[in-house]
């Protein structure tokens, strides 16, 4: 069940958005800030949406 009486989210989209990211983060050291607001879960079996994300990276010099 969802919280407070809503529908229950795709909480397996959402252990793979943050792994995803995880994984970028490490790969790509140039990405100083990431801000993904809101990462929005949808139904079972229908993933996630991340409605806006910014990322911030260095320059290579």
């Amino acid at each position: 069940d969802g919280y407070r009486g809503s529908p229950a989210a795709d909480r397996d989209a959402l252990v793979d958005v943050l792994l995803r990211i995880s994984r970028m983060a490490t790969d790509l050291p140039e990405i100083m800030e990431m801000d993904i607001n809101p990462l929005m879960a949808l139904a079972p079996g229908r993933g996630a949406v991340a409605v806006d994300a910014r990322i911030r990276v260095q320059r290579s010099s």
